[in-house]
């Protein structure tokens, strides 16, 4: 949130930001702890250290000893996948082995898809949308403008245009994005930033086409250099 806010200010348009995908964290260990009753606490360790904990409702009740059984399963099928690359295997199997003998291995695989089922994960900050009101092209267009701060509440269009940055390397220019904004004539000037080795997230600026590219460009790389710093200091 924090760079959103530095992006805004720096550049003079809103600031984008989105967050790192626990989809790519990969995994080192997983474990299923008893709350008591249907109640689990699912603990993902990552090999970047980050930790994610997701409470789940089971749809039986285990012991402590099963599910250590389960984590012991679970680990050993899906050591070193990403989040994302576990869920993919624990599907597969499940359709691979729909007539399974072995109830535990069953039971394991039920769990696992569940406490791993797919979420709204992708978290984008935003910072200086009112900006957006002092541009000429716009000030005169109430129906862009609604168009525009629709975009900004719903945020998928925004992560739809980072998520382009992600396989690339340095700065990209995203002229006049006319699939997600029609007829808006705006530009998106972002950078993926990484964690250890991999980019894991994005962010960049909005704003009309005219923007200045020359002042603009430097503040992205800048900021996506810092937000990597940080977090090769943080994983270290």
């Amino acid at each position: 949130r924090q760079a959103s806010r530095v992006l805004s200010a720096l550049s003079g348009h809103p600031g984008l930001v989105l967050a790192p995908r626990p989809q790519g964290m990969r995994l080192k260990h997983v474990q299923f702890i008893s709350l008591g009753g249907d109640g689990v606490l699912t603990v993902l360790m990552a090999q970047d250290h980050q930790v994610q904990t997701r409470f789940v409702r089971a749809a039986a009740r285990y012991t402590q000893g099963q599910l250590d059984r389960f984590s012991q399963f679970l680990n050993e099928l899906c050591q070193n996948l990403t989040l994302g690359e576990t869920r993919r295997q624990i599907l597969s199997r499940m359709e691979e082995d729909k007539n399974l003998f072995d109830k535990i291995v069953a039971q394991a695989l039920s769990l696992s898809r569940q406490a791993l089922q797919n979420e709204e994960e992708e978290e984008l900050y935003i910072e200086g949308t009112s900006q957006i009101l002092d541009y000429p092209e716009f000030a005169a267009d109430v129906e862009k403008i609604r168009t525009l701060f629709k975009a900004f509440e719903e945020k998928h269009h925004l992560i739809t245009l980072l998520d382009q940055t992600l396989a690339s390397q340095g700065v990209q220019i995203i002229i006049s994005p006319d699939e997600h904004f029609p007829e808006m004539q705006l530009s998106v000037v972002a950078s993926s930033y990484s964690g250890d080795r991999t980019p894991v997230g994005s962010l960049g600026v909005i704003g009309p086409m005219r923007m200045d590219y020359g002042r603009v460009i430097p503040i992205v790389r800048y900021t996506a250099s810092m937000v990597t710093d940080l977090l090769k200091k943080w994983h270290s």
